[in-house]
């Protein structure tokens, strides 16, 4: 019988809890007007490698993609995404209570839910087809790619928690988050799927960073091979076969939909 085994990075990051006690110093936000872009835009651009994955696409062209994507996954597409009786569910902001009292975005979360077409756009090329040298990722989505019904299909496209500025010759450290962070990313998938709901999703992720690449091998994420231009591509289909987990890793699994499920208690204003 083949197993998983399940541990290392990805484990400890995703079962840690927000810490509840300081409820009142986070929130969840959506996105309601265009200026609420911003974090998601500035926040992107000041990370090397995702400027790096698509070089160009920075400040106004991100903005530009990112509204397009708003517009492509909002609840009533005869309107503007950004109007007051609409809603967009793709893009969720997380602020933290400051010092002086005031709310600042210090995590930002893309979750894009794909169509059938969506998902073929970004599944691995077969040697010989004639699209092999196109750059088959996120920001080359077109509008029928992107759904705005239910969809068991889900891209896990950003999620950054915002940098500290440093000295000179000092690591990179982020904004203290106590671990809402990984709620923030938890939070947002319950938008779409419900844990407790037994349905079949699919996730898909392209980690433009070697940490998260990481993370979702020890999730168990398959590793799929596309051109050297679009990169990997991991994919995750849940639930896992019953065959192929044993009674610990299934233990863990239970952490983590315990996780979710304290979480998805959590509004969204």
């Amino acid at each position: 019988m083949t197993r998983i085994f399940i541990s290392n990075l990805g484990i400890r990051v995703i079962v840690q809890r927000p810490d509840l006690s300081l409820l009142d110093r986070h929130r969840f936000r959506y996105i309601r007007k265009p200026e609420d872009l911003e974090p998601f835009v500035t926040l992107s651009d000041v990370e090397a490698v995702i400027a790096g994955a698509n070089p160009g696409l920075k400040g106004k062209d991100r903005e530009e993609l990112y509204d397009r994507w708003c517009q492509w996954t909002v609840q009533d597409e005869s309107l503007p995404w950004h109007d007051p009786a609409n809603r967009v569910k793709s893009f969720l902001l997380l602020d933290q209570k400051q010092p002086d009292e005031a709310w600042l975005p210090i995590g930002v979360s893309i979750l894009l839910p794909l169509t059938i077409d969506g998902f073929r756009h970004l599944r691995p090329i077969r040697r010989g087809d004639q699209v092999l040298s196109k750059n088959l990722n996120a920001a080359t989505l077109e509008g029928r790619d992107l759904a705005r019904e239910p969809s068991t299909r889900l891209l896990l496209d950003t999620w950054i928690i915002r940098q500290r500025p440093c000295a000179p010759g000092k690591p990179l450290q982020r904004f203290e988050h106590h671990r809402w962070g990984v709620g923030l990313l938890l939070r947002h998938v319950t938008e779409f799927w419900d844990p407790d709901s037994k349905a079949e999703v699919t996730f898909l992720c392209e980690p433009d960073n070697p940490k998260i690449a990481g993370m979702l091998n020890d999730l168990r994420f398959s590793e799929k091979d596309r051109d050297a231009v679009s990169g990997k591509l991991f994919v995750l289909k849940y639930p896992l076969a019953e065959d192929k987990v044993g009674p610990e890793e299934q233990h863990i699994i239970e952490r983590i939909m315990a996780n979710i499920r304290t979480i998805r208690s959590i509004p969204i204003e």
